[in-house]
Formats: structure tokens, sequence, C-alpha cells
């Protein structure tokens, strides 16, 4: 288990709609901005997350997975809670940023970035982020 951070900007998202053909650019708009393994700045600064993605993959209450990974999730959300409070994000963005967690490969993804965009979005920014395929 990895605990990695991604970013991303209008201007990245801009930059890589502009590498696909025309017509297929509307189209791909969600994927590319949705998707944080086509992240500009996906696992950014990694080498800050080795030892708590190597405490995680060691821990002991991974023999209770499901429980183990919504504390995880929980966890994550929480520090993103405490940033946002802290207006950690304040100096890197034009607009409020669109906060949330998410797990690659599995079938819970969405679930998992839909429970925490609630919790760190305002509720504009959140009916819009759990429509954010629907386009």
């Amino acid at each position: 288990m990895t605990v990695a951070m991604a970013a991303n900007s209008l201007e990245a998202l801009e930059l890589k709609l502009q590498d696909e053909d025309e017509e297929d650019r509307d189209e791909s708009r969600s994927y590319y901005q949705w998707a944080t393994s086509e992240w500009e700045y996906e696992a950014w600064r990694g080498d800050l997350f080795k030892g708590i993605s190597k405490e995680l993959r060691e821990a002991s209450g991974r023999d209770e997975i499901a429980a183990f990974r919504e504390n995880l999730y929980l966890s994550m959300t929480n520090v993103l809670k405490e940033l946002g409070k802290e207006r950690f994000f304040d100096p890197f963005v034009v607009q409020n940023p669109t906060l949330f967690v998410t797990v690659t490969d599995d079938d819970t993804a969405e679930v998992v970035e839909n429970n925490s965009a609630k919790v760190l979005s305002t509720p504009a920014a959140y009916a819009e982020f759990v429509n954010r395929y629907e386009k």
C-alpha cells in the first residue's frame, strides 16, 4: 500500500487536452480532469511518503482490511480538511481547489472520492463533483 499526493492545475489540464484530437477533447475532458493518474503532479514528492507507506504495508491492523482501509481514508480526508482550515492551499490556487481522496485499481474508488469530497467541499462544489462524469 502506497500513499501519494497528486495535484493538477487548469493550465496542465488544458495542455493535456491540446494533445488530444480536437473532436475528442470534450469527451476526454472529464477523464483528464478527474483521473489522478493523468495529472501533472501525480505522486509528487513521493520521497516524503516512503516512511508512512512502509508503515502501512507492515501494519498489524491490516488483518481487518475493511476497517483498516476505512480508517486510512478517514485519516487522509482529515489531513486535507485540516490543511484547508489552515489555508494551506490559498497560495496555490486562483479558485478553491477540489479536494478528495482516491484509491487506484479498486471498485470503491468513486465512493471513496465522493465521500471525501463531501467532507472537504462546499455544497455547490460537491454537487458539481458528484456529477463530474455526467457532462
